[in-house]
């Protein structure tokens, strides 16, 4: 039977908030950064051109389908008529600390314990091979990928719970998987991910 979800010690909530918090101040000085490499050449010029809409009907010749991850990246322009590197870097950042988040949580459901859910957190934060995809706005799709890759999972296994919850977290799992799909090829690997969910975390039975 799936592990059970047992109720979280006072000192949880406190602790990942400090984790997050952690994982946000070590990327912190990436608000005070320009733009790198191919931020601004092409996918600037090209995204001020098209209306959000678009995204999903024109790849402008980019060799990739990621309309939700060039909508979230068009935004800032639209609400404030230019590609400022603050809002820019601070999207990157908050998607950073979102799946350290959301890493902690789902960990802690898979196992039960809170403490490893927490390092698990600490290391995902804290691990040097970040710094390109949290520091570079053009590798926003990365950290937006995984979120809703984390995001999907953790709904998953809270369905796997059944009652009445169960539907909306159906519902959310469903539709995170399709903004992942919308974001980044690399949301194809939700798929795998959860039928292991399935086989080995769910007692191997296959629910509809």
């Amino acid at each position: 039977m799936p592990t059970e979800d047992r109720s979280r010690p006072r000192w949880f909530w406190p602790s990942l908030t400090a984790v997050t918090l952690l994982s946000l101040l070590l990327y912190g000085r990436s608000l005070q950064f320009g733009f790198f490499n191919d931020d601004p050449t092409g996918h600037f010029a090209w995204m001020e051109t098209m209306r959000l809409w678009q995204f999903f009907v024109d790849v402008g010749g980019r060799g990739y389908y990621r309309p939700i991850s060039f909508i979230l990246l068009e935004l800032p322009h639209a609400i404030t008529g230019q590609y400022g590197r603050l809002p820019m870097h601070g999207l990157l950042l908050l998607f950073h600390g979102a799946n350290v988040f959301l890493l902690a949580l789902l960990a802690n459901r898979l196992s039960s314990r809170p403490a490893y859910a927490l390092a698990a957190a600490l290391i995902f934060a804290a691990v040097p091979f970040h710094y390109e995809a949290v520091a570079y706005v053009a590798a926003f799709v990365h950290p937006l990928v995984t979120f809703w890759t984390l995001l999907t999972l953790w709904c998953y296994v809270q369905a796997g719970r059944g009652g009445r919850e169960q539907r909306p977290y159906l519902i959310a799992a469903h539709l995170a998987l399709l903004l992942g799909l919308f974001s980044h090829e690399n949301g194809m690997a939700i798929f795998p991910l959860l039928l292991a969910l399935e086989f080995l975390w769910l007692d191997g039975r296959w629910r509809r």
